[in-house]
């Protein structure tokens, strides 16, 4: 606003000609929201109404602005994004930056802080998927308590998709129309590879595909089917193939092999991780042929398959591994242990349970390895998206979030 009549004045500038640097006063009034004193073209001067008698309790602030003598530039004593005057250490909408939101979380000395998406999980939360706008996630520790959970990547009620499962199960895949699971339990009679509707309510039970599967672990799906591994603690191990909708028949692609764990897939081939000695990453052609090793990294549970590049773990380093899908010479950065591995397109995020925990990432070009969080308990399951990273928290039943 301008000044009025019957309003005392003052002024305070300095600088060159054409442009000056005034401070001005803002006067926070109360009850009514803001009298500001701006200068006119000239360097302005400051305006207060003498009868406003609220003016005494006024909260003042000094600010600086620049002005010319053609317009006036409005004060601001932290940072404009836009047409908003913002503190970039403590904005959760402008946290660090103009327009960095911390999605949810607060902001400190400008960086976003990590926050709670879920609580009051299973303990033992094990593997996160990102399945479109929703997380998937596993749980459970004893047998008969395995359970499969959802909730959107905003937020809001956990949906129980499937509980009181025989065994835990690790990790969810999906063709865009069910999710698929595999559940664990020792013995040649429990395990078996499990489906639901991707927009299930918690209130249907899972299809059972495939039963008897000896501790069945990791599960993926292509076109038609289902593939899976099975670390047969009481039978052969073997990483196996079956129709998608439950008619089999099973084909095993790869047996006798030791404890296959994570396992991927794409339009040609499937791969697989060993986790016992001496370990190591095959594949084999997704309906049947010779097992290929491609790799030799040691005690390898996680496996990713991004793009036409393969992730993997070497726990013995322990190092994060890389290679492209034509053999060529995996690239390898020393970490710290790794439970499971997001990729995106120009880092891999992991989490390291040993406590405390913490969530890191591994910049693609320069090899990099920063943390991003220290927890005070067991990171493990992580997933990302464009704007966040997600992960469980296995002794406290615990999600999180943190916007990137």
């Amino acid at each position: 606003m301008y000044p009025a009549e019957g309003i005392r004045h003052s002024k305070s500038c300095f600088g060159r000609p054409g442009l000056r640097a005034c401070t001005l006063r803002i006067v926070k009034l109360q009850p009514m929201a803001i009298a500001v004193g701006m200068g006119f073209a000239a360097c302005g001067e400051l305006a207060r109404d003498n009868n406003d008698a609220s003016a005494t309790d006024a909260t003042v602030t000094d600010v600086v602005i620049e002005t010319t003598n053609d317009a006036v530039v409005e004060a601001c004593s932290f940072t404009t994004c836009g047409s908003a005057c913002v503190a970039l250490e403590t904005d959760p909408k402008n946290c660090g930056k103009c327009g960095h939101d911390c999605l949810g979380g607060t902001c400190a000395s400008g960086v976003c802080q990590p926050f709670q998406l879920a609580t009051g999980l299973t303990i033992a939360s094990t593997q996160l998927t990102l399945i479109g706008p929703y997380l998937y996630w596993t749980g459970g520790q004893q047998l008969n308590s395995g359970a499969v959970y959802r909730v959107s990547t905003d937020g809001g009620n956990v949906t129980t998709l499937a509980a009181g499962l025989s065994g835990p199960p690790t990790n969810v895949a999906s063709d865009g129309t069910n999710v698929y699971f595999a559940v664990g339990g020792t013995g040649a009679s429990s395990g078996a590879i499990m489906s639901l509707p991707l927009d299930a309510d918690g209130g249907q039970t899972p299809l059972v595909l495939y039963p008897a599967q000896d501790d069945a672990y990791a599960v993926a799906v292509r076109g038609n089917n289902v593939y899976w591994t099975n670390r047969g603690f009481s039978t052969t191990p073997s990483v196996n193939q079956a129709p998608k909708n439950g008619t089999g028949p099973i084909v095993p692609l790869a047996t006798g092999i030791k404890e296959p764990l994570a396992i991927a897939v794409d339009d040609a081939f499937v791969y697989w991780a060993l986790d016992a000695d001496p370990g190591g990453v095959q594949k084999a052609p997704i309906d049947g042929g010779a097992v290929v090793p491609i790799a030799a990294p040691k005690y390898p549970n996680a496996l990713v398959l991004r793009g036409n590049t393969l992730y993997f773990t070497d726990q013995a380093i322990p190092a994060i591994q890389w290679m492209a899908l034509d053999g060529s010479t995996p690239t390898s950065v020393t970490t710290i242990t790794m439970i499971q591995l997001a990729v995106s397109d120009d880092s891999v995020y992991f989490t390291h349970a040993n406590l405390p925990g913490s969530v890191n990432r591994v910049s693609l070009d320069a090899g990099t390895v920063t943390k991003l969080v220290s927890v005070q308990h067991e990171a493990f399951g992580v997933a990302e998206d464009a704007t966040a990273i997600y992960w469980t928290q296995w002794d406290d039943g615990t999600l999180m979030k943190l916007a990137k």
